[in-house]
C-alpha cells in the first residue's frame, strides 16, 4: 500500500459517491503526497492504517490487501487522523482540532466523541489506573476516567507541542517540541523532569535495558531511567 494505491482503491470503493470522487479525483491529481500517520495490528492479519484528510485503510490478511475504511469513521470535514490506541474500553482514533472517535467493535465502527477541547491530538496513552491520556497541540495534556467522555486539562510542559506520551511501568513519561521528557508518578497529577534534551521529540519506546529510544529530528537516542531496571 502506497500514496498512489490508497487512492485508486478509494476511486474505485466510491465511484458511485459523485461529491467524494470529486475530492478523491483531485486528490489524485495533488500526487501521493498524503502521508500515513500510524497503523495498528490487532493481530496478525487484522490491522488499521490512518493519516492526513481522514484516510483510513483495513486489511485482515496482515497487509497483502488493503480496503478504505472511511465509511467505518464519521469525519465528513477530513480531519487528520494521527494516532491509533487500545485500551479496555475499546479502540480509540486521535485526530485533528481535538477530533476523537472510539470503536466498541474491534474497529467495525467509530463513534465521534464530544471533547471539550480543540487542539488536535498527536498521541493516545492509558495509565496503570485506567485513565485514556491525551496529548497534543499547544501543551496540552487532557485526562479522561470514563472512556473520553469527560476530560480534565493540564500543560506541564507550558505551550510547548507535545507529541508523545508512554506508560512505564505505571509512570507517565510525556515529551514534544521542548526537548523536556517529564515523567508522572501520580498518575498525571504532577510532573518532574526526566531530562532535557536539546532536540525535539517525536515519539519514545522503552527498550529491554532500562532505557528510553527517544526519535526527532537529530535521529534516534537513548536515555537512562534509572527506577527502571533492565530486563537482561
Amino acid at each position: 500500500l502506497d500514496g498512489i494505491k490508497a487512492l485508486k482503491l478509494l476511486a474505485e470503493e466510491n465511484a458511485n459517491d459523485k461529491e467524494l470522487d470529486m475530492r478523491i479525483q483531485q486528490l489524485l491529481s495533488d500526487g501521493p503526497d498524503k502521508p500515513f500517520l500510524d497503523i495498528y495490528f490487532k493481530d496478525h492479519n487484522h490491522g488499521l492504517a490512518v493519516g492526513a484528510y481522514g484516510l483510513a485503510f483495513v486489511t485482515d490478511d496482515g497487509g497483502i490487501t488493503w480496503v478504505p475504511a472511511l465509511d467505518r469513521i464519521p469525519n465528513r470535514d477530513e480531519r487528520h487522523l494521527y494516532i491509533i490506541h487500545e485500551n479496555s474500553d475499546g479502540l480509540f482514533i486521535g485526530g485533528e482540532q481535538g477530533r476523537l472517535w472510539r470503536s466498541e467493535d474491534n474497529g467495525r465502527s467509530f463513534a465521534r466523541l464530544d471533547t471539550p477541547f480543540g487542539n488536535s491530538i498527536f498521541d493516545l496513552s492509558t495509565t496503570s489506573k485506567g485513565e485514556l491520556i491525551a496529548v497534543g497541540l499547544g501543551g496540552k495534556l487532557h485526562k479522561s476516567s470514563d472512556a473520553g467522555r469527560t476530560w480534565s486539562t493540564s500543560q506541564p510542559a507550558g505551550d510547548a507541542t507535545l507529541s508523545t506520551a508512554v506508560d512505564l511501568k505505571g509512570s507517565l513519561v510525556i515529551a514534544g517540541t521542548s526537548g523536556q521528557l517529564l515523567i508522572s508518578r501520580d498518575g498525571a497529577q504532577k510532573f518532574e523532569l526526566l531530562a532535557q534534551l536539546q532536540f525535539p521529540v517525536t515519539d519514545l519506546a522503552p527498550n529491554e535495558h532500562g532505557e528510553l529510544v527517544v526519535v526527532g529530528p537529530n535521529g534516534v537516542h537513548t536515555v537512562d531511567v534509572p527506577f527502571w531496571p533492565s530486563t537482561k
